[in-house]
């Protein structure tokens, strides 16, 4: 729902204001001249933390920004180490965080200049005394009187995507986004019919009618970009339609996969080893990156609480990186994101073939989980062995026993490891004899870890899980169904086809639910 906004222009009308009300509010400078879908973007609905909007690499920059997180700010009383971002004075207060808010007030007091500047320096209280700060990062500060419409459909654009997804495809989903809006259609539905895409596109692969599945491939990429933006300008998030999103992602990229193999399965010998490689290898790369980043966030972004009167932030300073500069893309390449996973795969079809398509896919995935790896297994070494709140990474062990061992420096590794090992097990029961039954049941048993990933990151209780099998489980079946029956035995399809189920029906259960 809507909330309110105010705008203080003293620190006794601030303080006023706080103490006036039990419902989250919006407080704004009152001299701010800010176009209404701008801000839009921290009234338009609640939110669980404070939130506040900034502009990015901003050359006059008074805050520092990490993950979007608020570090540190600068006023005339307080120095920051390194700034990235030049705030906007505004701030969204959540209402379980009015307490928060209102003690800072008499500690503010001391500084003269808090009396004109009061939301500045409640951004500073609220940083020294170590609340988590939300920021919304913006481009630049549209004029007020900016074509509403048109501002609102710039701000639904992601800025921060890949090199290829920012500077091509979403240049083409703003025009698929605009007839989306005229005809009112829900983001859910965008991304079914993306999906269904998706699938005619591996459909089109497995009978070699490469060209038209690469366009529909690259079709189905553009309609996903679609679908997020449309949700961002109409405000309708859902956990159902974050989890429909991310998940129809990794089924239509494996399907893509499974269709260039059954293409070329008669007359390349070891073309289901190629297909299976890449799926495992992709599921490992992800389900590390998740968890990299969630630990990563909770760790470089969690500030120790520092006195108000102290002049400086304590911060070690920061390398920026600019958007701007070559090796900035040059990273965001060498991460291989989706979009050029795709555009390989669609591109390297028509031109190279199948099988050429997935071992360039191999090696490349390859290199860039180990130059990714190699930066982060650094990185963590500054972080020490006592990390907590770590139970998300728990919880995807998926060994059906209450354990811990993930609170240590590298214990963000050690989901995806136990990935590995499950499908290294499963090779080994199948004798690796690679086929498209062995990539069918890898497939499945990949979608159903990427829902474990997402439902632990999203702290829904693993309750249900037990329907999977567990780990041991799971293998236990594997090995009794091919022990017993054989390898090609149409059992293993009938326990792809019941993991398939869990997965629908876990997903079902965030049907209607709201994020934040």
């Amino acid at each position: 729902r809507q909330v309110a906004s105010a705008f203080p222009d003293n620190l006794a009308s601030l303080n006023d204001l706080l103490n006036s009300t039990e419902e989250a509010l919006v407080v704004f400078e009152p001299a701010l001249k800010i176009a209404e879908p701008v801000s839009a973007l921290l009234t338009d609905f609640e939110r669980e933390y404070f939130t506040v909007l900034a502009i990015d690499e901003s050359d006059a920059g008074d805050a520092t920004v990490a993950h979007q997180r608020l570090l540190a700010v600068q006023t005339s009383d307080h120095q920051i180490t390194t700034a990235t971002h030049q705030l906007i004075p505004a701030i969204y207060i959540p209402s379980a965080k009015l307490p928060a808010a209102r003690s800072l007030i008499s500690e503010l007091q001391q500084f003269p200049n808090s009396q004109i500047d009061p939301i500045q320096y409640l951004m500073v209280g609220l940083a020294r005394s170590g609340e988590q700060i939300r920021v919304l990062e913006i481009d630049s500060l549209p004029p007020p009187d900016s074509n509403p419409d048109k501002l609102r459909l710039l701000l639904a654009n992601r800025s921060n995507d890949g090199f290829f997804s920012t500077f091509v495809l979403r240049k083409i989903s703003k025009v698929f986004t605009r007839v989306a809006l005229n005809f009112k259609l829900k983001p859910n539905f965008i991304t079914v019919v993306s999906f269904l895409v998706g699938v005619l596109a591996a459909i089109e692969f497995s009978r070699s009618n490469y060209i038209s599945g690469a366009l529909l491939l690259q079709f189905s990429l553009i309609l996903d970009c679609v679908d997020g933006e449309v949700a961002r300008y109409t405000k309708q998030f859902s956990r159902f339609g974050a989890w429909l999103d991310a998940l129809s992602d990794r089924v239509k990229e494996f399907m893509a996969i499974g269709g260039l193999a059954y293409s070329v399965q008669g007359s390349v010998k070891n073309i289901w080893l190629l297909a299976t490689l890449a799926v495992i290898l992709q599921t490992i790369k992800h389900i590390s990156d998740y968890d990299f980043i969630a630990v990563r966030e909770s760790l470089e972004v969690k500030i120790e609480p520092s006195p108000l009167i102290q002049k400086t932030d304590g911060l070690a300073p920061r390398k920026l990186l600019k958007k701007s500069s070559a090796l900035y893309w040059a990273k965001k390449v060498i991460y291989f994101p989706i979009a050029e996973r795709w555009l390989l795969i669609s591109v390297g079809a028509v031109a190279f073939g199948a099988q050429m398509t997935l071992v360039v896919l191999i090696v490349l995935g390859f290199l860039s989980l180990a130059y990714v790896k190699l930066g982060r297994v650094l990185r963590s070494y500054k972080w020490g062995d006592d990390i907590k709140d770590c139970n998300f990474i728990d919880q995807q062990g998926d060994l059906g026993l209450n354990l811990k061992f993930s609170n240590f420096r590298f214990g963000w590794g050690l989901s995806s490891l136990f990935r590995l090992i499950e499908f290294i097990l499963i090779i080994t029961i199948f004798d690796f004899d690679f086929s498209a039954t062995l990539f069918l049941l890898t497939f499945v048993i990949a979608i159903y870890h990427y829902v474990n990933l997402y439902d632990s990151l999203n702290k829904i209780p693993p309750s249900q899980r037990f329907l999977g099998l567990y780990l041991p489980g799971r293998l236990l079946l594997v090995l009794i169904v091919v022990m017993t029956l054989g390898a090609q035995s149409p059992v293993i399809s009938w326990i792809c086809t019941y993991l398939a189920l869990v997965i629908i029906w876990r997903g079902g259960r965030r049907l209607g639910a709201r994020g934040n």
